[in-house]
C-alpha cells in the first residue's frame, strides 16, 4: 500500500500474554520497528518493596526488542497512592535495558554501522585509502589468529626440511600488518636466516612499507612494488601469506590473486590461508531493503542498481530464517588450476510464516592447521570485527508459509577483466535471475584505467 519508505515504521505492543515460540519475536526484529508500547499491568509487584518488577519472560523479551527500537511508550492505568506516576515503571525498564546493554558492550563501538549499506571493496580495481587500512589494522584478534597460523606453518616447514633457511612472501601487503606478524614470529623463534618479501601494487601503501622498513623493521624486508600476478622474483616462497578475504570470502578476488601468484610459490609451498568457504542464510532485513530501495529512488535510478548488487552491511535488525549453508569453496595453492567459476543450488526450509527479503552471506577460512577465522553465526571468531555480513538482495520480497522450501541458485562467473555473481530463487516462487552477465554489478580484475 505504501511501498518501501524510511519514513514508515512499526510500533510493537507488548501485553500480558507472550508467545510460546520466540521465533515470532525474532521475526519482528527484522522489521522496521521504531517503538514498543506497553501498559503497566504487565508488571509484577515486589513482595517487600512494593515496587514494580518485570517478569523473567518479559525481561527476556524486552532485552531482545529494546536493542531494535528508539522509543518506549507506557500507558499507566489505575495507579495506586504509592505509585503516583509512570516514572517507577520507566526505571524498571531502564534497569532491564542497562543489564542487556552491559552484556553487549563489546559491540557498541560499531553501532553507527548497524544496518547501513556499503559497497564492497575492490582492492584490485581501486587502490585502498589510508583510512580503510586503519580499520583493518585495528583488528587485533584477526592478526593474533594469523600469527598463530604462521608460527605453526613455519615450525612445520622447519621440521620437514631440518632447516631454518627459507623465503616468506607477504602478498598484497598493504601497509604491512602481516609483515609485522611475520617478523614478530621470526624474532620469537630466533630465526634470522629467513628472507622476507612484501609485495604490494598500491603506490601509496608502498610509501608506508618503505617507512616501516627503515624505521621499525631495520631494513629486514625486501619491498616489491607490483601486481603479485605479474611480478617476477629471483626466488620462490616456502610460505605465502595474504589477507584478501572479503565478507563473502572470495568476493574481493582472493582466488584470482592467489592463483595468479602461484608462480611465486614453491611446488610444495604453503599458502596462508589454505582454504575458505562462503555460506548463506535466507533472511529478512526490512531496514536494509528499504534503505536500498530509497537510495534508488533518490537517484532516480531503477531498482536494478541496488537490488542486483551484493552489498556489505552490519546486519542488526534482521531475522535469519534458516541456518547457514555452504556455497563456494576455494583451496590454495590451486595446483590443478581449477577454474574459479562456480554454481550451487541450495535448499532451506521456513520454520514459521515469514518474509524472505534476501540472503545473508558469511565465510569461514582455514588459515593453517587448526587455526580458523569465521563470520558465520554461532561459529563467529570472538571479538573479530574486520568483516561485516554480505547481503544478497531480492528485487521483490517473498512471503513464506511454515514448512515451505526455499531454493536458491547462485553462480560465480569470470570473463576477461571482471568477475560477477548471479542468483535467483526457484521455490516457493520463481524470480528472475539477478545481475545476468554482470549487467549491474561486477568486480574488476584490474585498475579502473584498464576496464
Amino acid at each position: 500500500m505504501c511501498d518501501q519508505s524510511l519514513s514508515i515504521s512499526a510500533v510493537l505492543e507488548i501485553g500480558l500474554d507472550l508467545p510460546d515460540n520466540f521465533e515470532i519475536v525474532d521475526r519482528w526484529c527484522g522489521e522496521m520497528l521504531d517503538a514498543v508500547y506497553m501498559k503497566n499491568n504487565i508488571f509484577l509487584t515486589g513482595s517487600k518493596s512494593g515496587q514494580p518488577l518485570v517478569s523473567v519472560a518479559h525481561r527476556n523479551l524486552l532485552g531482545k526488542i529494546l536493542d531494535h527500537v528508539d522509543h518506549v511508550f507506557m500507558e499507566c492505568e489505575g495507579l495506586s497512592r504509592e505509585l503516583r506516576d509512570c516514572s517507577v515503571y520507566a526505571r524498571a525498564i531502564h534497569e532491564v535495558w542497562d543489564h542487556f546493554r552491559c552484556a553487549t558492550k563489546a559491540n557498541q563501538a560499531y553501532e553507527l554501522y548497524r544496518d547501513v549499506v556499503q559497497i564492497p571493496l575492490e582492492p584490485l580495481g581501486d587502490d585502498l585509502r589510508s583510512e580503510t587500512y586503519e580499520v583493518f589494522e585495528g583488528d587485533c584478534v584477526k592478526y593474533r589468529m594469523y600469527q598463530d597460523a604462521f608460527e605453526k606453518a613455519l615450525l612445520d616447514r622447519c621440521a620437514a626440511y631440518s632447516t631454518d633457511s627459507m623465503v616468506v612472501m607477504v602478498v598484497g601487503a598493504g601497509r604491512g600488518p602481516l609483515v609485522s606478524v611475520v617478523l614478530n614470529v621470526l624474532a620469537a623463534q630466533r630465526m634470522t636466516n629467513v628472507e622476507v618479501y612484501a609485495i604490494e601494487k598500491n603506490s601509496n601503501a608502498i610509501v608506508s612499507l618503505n617507512y616501516s622498513n627503515a624505521m621499525r623493521w631495520n631494513n629486514r624486508v625486501r619491498i616489491v612494488e607490483g601486481d603479485m600476478r605479474s611480478v617476477d622474483l629471483p626466488v620462490k616462497a616456502d610460505i605465502m601469506i595474504s589477507e584478501m578475504l572479503g565478507s563473502f570470502g572470495d568476493n574481493e578476488l582472493s582466488p584470482e590473486c592467489l592463483d595468479g601468484a602461484l608462480h611465486l610459490l614453491k611446488e610444495d609451498g604453503i599458502s596462508i590461508p589454505c582454504y575458505y568457504e562462503s555460506f548463506v542464510s535466507p533472511a529478512h532485513a526490512a531496514k536494509v531493503t528499504t534503505q536500498m530501495a530509497s537510495l534508488c529512488n533518490a537517484n532516480n535510478q531503477t531498482d536494478l542498481v541496488s537490488l542486483e548488487t551484493m552489498i556489505v552491511v552490519k546486519l542488526h535488525s534482521h531475522f535469519i530464517i534458516s541456518s547457514p549453508k555452504s556455497v563456494f569453496r576455494f583451496a590454495h595453492p590451486n595446483r590443478d588450476q581449477l577454474p574459479n567459476n562456480r554454481y550451487k543450488r541450495i535448499h532451506f526450509e521456513a520454520p514459521i510464516d515469514c518474509v524472505l527479503g534476501g540472503f545473508a552471506g558469511y565465510f569461514r577460512a582455514n588459515l593453517y592447521g587448526d587455526v580458523f577465522l569465521s563470520t558465520v553465526p554461532n561459529d563467529h571468531t570472538p571479538n573479530m570485527n574486520s568483516w561485516f555480513s554480505m547481503w544478497i538482495p531480492l528485487q521483490h520480497s517473498i512471503k513464506l508459509k511454515k514448512g515451505q522450501t526455499i531454493e536458491l541458485h547462485i553462480w560465480r562467473f569470470s570473463a576477461h577483466e571482471k568477475v560477477w555473481y548471479e542468483w535467483c530463487v526457484t521455490k516457493p516462487v520463481v524470480t528472475r535471475v539477478h545481475n545476468p552477465n554482470g549487467r549491474t554489478s561486477v568486480i574488476r580484475l584490474f585498475s579502473g584505467d584498464r576496464f
